[in-house]
């Protein structure tokens, strides 16, 4: 059963009502953070939160305090144990059309279910024949607009694989469904500029921090598949599941090492230890 958080209650169940012609249901006009709670600490929680902030400001898209709200409510009664929440901002009712309303009323909810810690593995990719467009905001914007990362994982699970990668417009990486990806190249981090079609993710901004820690340079570049076959080591990340390290691509097995395992444990001392 989820614990759910809507117009400032907080309540266990697995639905509520949103207005028929709210546009986040009807357009997809809305923008959602994804976070791990562990032992009553969001983690990363003010970056979460800021990044939903540009982005609203980015879409011209009021904010109250009410995501900071949901969260204190929902993180005040996680207790002990490991959970996932999201937190969904629509811009609200409106009326028929795609035109903004003058005076947008956001609809703000949240869930919150219980999470394994470890609940990534090794995954097998397969290349999307859907393309990622680089110059559109939803590629920069964690919005709900997410139907080309539906139908692109649904099409891997389909193929045998456990997820897809894709590429963008001119063919160089961006990102899996839903992760950042990463290459080891010699002693230098490598990962996909957010020019490319990159979401800024806040694991892999964590990532980039910690990585230094292990004697790796980290830097933004474009990639393209032919990188990952000759990398040391691929992996892809999120908040959720965190560092799951690539075994194979369209079938073709990937060079293996530890970087992922070392990584995913030094994010995980980071959960662990004190909230952020």
């Amino acid at each position: 059963m989820a614990m759910l958080w809507h117009e400032g209650r907080r309540f266990e169940g697995d639905s509520f009502t949103l207005p028929f012609n709210d546009r986040g249901l009807l357009l997809g006009d809305g923008l959602f953070e994804t976070m791990l709670v562990h032992d009553a600490n969001i983690w990363r929680k003010a970056e979460h939160l800021q990044r939903l902030k540009d982005s609203a400001l980015a879409l011209n898209m009021p904010l109250d305090d009410r995501p900071e709200q949901a969260l204190a409510d929902l993180a005040r009664v996680a207790g002990v144990g490991c959970w996932a929440l999201r937190l969904t901002v629509t811009r609200g009712p409106g009326e028929r059309g795609l035109r903004m309303p003058a005076a947008p009323r956001p609809e703000v909810f949240a869930s919150m279910v219980p999470w394994r810690l470890d609940a990534g593995g090794p995954l097998r990719l397969v290349v999307s024949d859907i393309r990622r467009n680089q110059t559109s905001p939803q590629s920069r914007h964690k919005t709900l607009g997410y139907l080309d990362n539906i139908l692109a994982l649904e099409a891997a699970l389909k193929q045998g694989s456990d997820d897809a990668l894709l590429l963008n417009s001119q063919g160089r990486l961006a990102c899996t469904s839903a992760g950042n990806i990463f290459a080891l190249a010699n002693d230098a981090l490598l990962t996909p500029p957010l020019s490319d079609g990159v979401l800024s993710g806040i694991t892999r901004r964590a990532i980039m921090e910690t990585a230094p820690a292990l004697g790796l340079a980290v830097r933004e570049q474009s990639l393209v598949i032919a990188a990952l076959h000759k990398a040391r080591s691929v992996f892809v990340v999120n908040s959720l599941r965190l560092v799951q390290p690539v075994l194979s691509l369209d079938g073709q097995m990937l060079r293996q090492n530890d970087l992922a395992a070392k990584l995913n444990d030094r994010l995980l001392a980071e959960i662990q230890s004190s909230p952020r």
